[in-house]
Order: structure tokens, then C-alpha cells, then sequence
């Protein structure tokens, strides 16, 4: 019926095309330069070829680089400003980079930290009750242990968190991506997780 069926792994096939729009290679999350290759290879993109058989630099891997960014404020910071905060005021970290800070055992409940970039965030025994994670990037976070009743987490990115005995009744998780979490003895009582991948 004139059509062609590339019977080829699908999840290089937008790489491969951003690629030939751009010229710039930008490797997704889950993929591998080897298996990039195989699939440059046998669509005989030579461009492609030479670029990935050429100098590491030329590759940039998104998730390292997201996680490599340094953060924009340290514990001591947060610190700082939980004290220094008029009781009952509703505090704002949105947009802000937390990634790698040891956030663990304080009480920020209610913060907002809509967008904000917490890759490898320590949050264990925190209490971020109420808290505001919309749209924040959480990968490979850890909430261990944390009370987290009443959290919003609507369309974050958790993929690779940890919420190992966490309680989160009342979470909104809809439109998360929670691939690759644990989650052992946490409760998620009425938790919402429509659409939730």
C-alpha cells in the first residue's frame, strides 16, 4: 500500500531526528551512545556516524547535564531563611536549583518549590507538609522517612526518587513521572495519581 515500516527501535528515532534538524546531538535520558550508533548505522546516516565516533564533547548527555548545574543556595541558606521567616508566611524557592543539597530533617513545611531543580535532593525525616513540588525535577531524590501529608507534586519529574516509608496521604501526584521509584512502606491514603507514569 506504499508505505515502509522501519521495524527499528523507536526510542532512538527522535534523537536521530533532531539530529538531522540541527546538527546537534543531544542524547535523551535511557539512551546509549552504543545503541545510537547501531541505529546511525544501519539507517547509514554517515554524519551521524562520525559525529558520535568523533570526541565525547560532542554529545551532550541532558540528564548529567541537568544534574551537574550547581545550586543555587546551600543548607545554610535554607537555614537562614526558615529562621528569619515571619511565622505563617508562605515561603518561595520556585525555579530555584537545590540539586544535592542535604535538606534532611528540617521543617520547610508548606514551601513552594513549584519548577525548582532538586536532583539528588536529601529530604529524609524533612517535613514538607503542604509543600508545593509542581513541575520540580526531583530525579534521584530522597524522602525517606519524610511527612509529606498534603504535598503537591503535579507533573514533577521524580523518575529514580526515593519515598521509602514516607506518608503522603492527600498527594497530588498526577501527571508525575515516578519511573525507577522506591516506595516501601509508604502510604499514599486518597493520593491522586491520575496519569501518573
Amino acid at each position: 500500500r506504499g508505505r515502509i515500516l522501519f521495524d527499528r527501535d523507536p526510542s532512538y528515532f527522535g534523537v536521530i531526528l533532531n539530529f538531522l534538524r540541527t546538527g546537534e546531538l543531544r542524547l535523551e535520558k535511557g539512551l546509549t551512545i552504543k545503541g545510537l550508533l547501531i541505529e546511525a548505522e544501519f539507517f547509514q546516516i554517515d554524519s551521524l556516524v562520525r559525529t558520535i565516533e568523533g570526541e565525547p564533547s560532542d554529545v551532550v548527555d541532558e540528564e548529567a547535564a541537568r544534574h551537574a548545574q550547581e545550586a543555587d543556595v546551600t543548607r545554610r541558606d535554607i537555614v537562614r531563611t526558615l529562621i528569619g521567616s515571619a511565622s505563617g508566611s508562605r515561603l518561595r524557592f520556585r525555579g530555584v536549583c537545590l540539586n544535592r543539597v542535604d535538606v534532611s530533617e528540617l521543617d520547610v513545611s508548606g514551601v513552594v518549590f513549584e519548577l525548582a531543580r532538586c536532583c539528588d535532593t536529601v529530604f529524609d525525616r524533612c517535613n514538607v507538609r503542604g509543600c508545593d513540588f509542581t513541575r520540580a525535577m526531583l530525579c534521584g531524590a530522597s524522602f525517606r522517612d519524610a511527612e509529606m501529608a498534603g504535598c503537591g507534586l503535579h507533573s514533577a519529574n521524580a523518575d529514580g526518587a526515593c519515598f521509602d516509608g514516607a506518608l503522603m496521604k492527600n498527594c497530588d501526584l498526577s501527571y508525575s513521572v515516578l519511573t525507577n521509584v522506591s516506595m516501601r512502606g509508604c502510604d499514599l491514603t486518597n493520593a491522586n495519581l491520575t496519569n501518573a507514569l
